[in-house]
């Protein structure tokens, strides 16, 4: 059976605003709160979840809001919440049979309403939501095409999956730092994670990178690696070591999270071992920036 790789420059961390056509089989839907249809769903219109806490599955997209950036001193501290989403779609013969399947868990900030901020984020990750959605079923035909195949070699057929979860690993009063993980099965005989970090300024809603919270990201990106490497020789917790050459060629600054304590850099599952059951990771304690640091980080 084929196998396809998912591409972190091609469809994951890329923002769509809207999702590509289904063929007749396909189903496709925004859910606030969760639902689970069917395996195999009749077809539906696409559906778009408002970023207020009471939207209906019928309700329009929001429309951009011409309000001005209000201060999360004003506005409260984000409530956070889940976006579900999930498409499918069907073979166009055997339409008992699935071809792909999306279930998307993404961040909802509930009382976002009137905050410019809140309402840009909430926008951001129902872009990204549409997108994922279009990826999958763009997969249909691929799906397709080893659906026929195990008919005719005589094997089972199992339908493409893709999921994505997320977790608040730190959070301030100006900024919030998330972490996605995305499962993806094919068919083969391992399923394919991919680790993404998410950093927002909560006072005006734009996304944030490396360089935005060091005052010399050069300097500070200088530091990371050889901690990373230092780290890496050393082994984790199993005991694990990592090739120095390998990690340094890989490294890439934009891949890290914040927490309370360090700034966490992460590496692809397969990247740095083989099958590895999760992304390897090396916490850099932010001692360690001295005055890079930026103090509102």
């Amino acid at each position: 059976m084929k196998r396809r790789i998912l591409s972190l420059a091609a469809g994951l961390l890329l923002v769509l605003s809207a999702c590509a056509p289904a063929g007749p089989q396909s189903s496709e839907e925004l859910i606030y709160p969760t639902s689970h249809p069917s395996s195999t769903p009749p077809p539906t219109e696409s559906q778009a979840v408002q970023t207020t806490p009471e939207p209906s599955a019928s309700s329009p997209a929001p429309t951009p809001t011409e309000s001005q950036p209000v201060q999360t001193a004003q506005a409260g501290a984000p409530v956070w919440g889940v976006q579900e989403s999930e498409c499918s779609q069907a073979d166009d013969e055997d339409k008992d049979v699935l071809l792909v399947q999306g279930k998307f868990s993404l961040p909802l900030i509930e009382n976002a309403k009137g905050v410019a901020a809140y309402e840009a984020i909430n926008q951001w990750y129902m872009d990204l939501s549409a997108g994922l959605r279009s990826d999958t079923l763009a997969n249909a035909g691929q799906a397709d095409a080893d659906y026929a195949l195990s008919k005719s070699m005589g094997y089972a057929f199992t339908y493409y999956t893709d999921e994505e979860s997320y977790e608040i690993t730190h959070q301030t009063d100006r900024m919030v730092s998330i972490l996605r993980t995305h499962y993806g099965h094919t068919g083969g005989t391992y399923p394919t994670l991919l680790y993404m970090a998410d950093h927002f300024d909560l006072t005006t809603g734009e996304v944030l990178t490396f360089d935005d919270f060091f005052t010399d990201p050069d300097a500070a990106a200088s530091i990371a690696l050889k901690e990373v490497l230092r780290q890496a020789a050393q082994g984790d917790a199993n005991g694990t070591t990592y090739d120095a050459a390998l990690t340094e060629s890989l490294f890439d600054r934009e891949n890290f999270y914040l927490t309370a304590d360090a700034v966490v850099f992460f590496y692809q599952p397969q990247d740095l071992a083989p099958n590895a059951a999760g992304a390897p990771t090396f916490p850099v304690d932010r001692s360690l920036f001295g005055d890079l640091l930026a103090p509102w980080a």
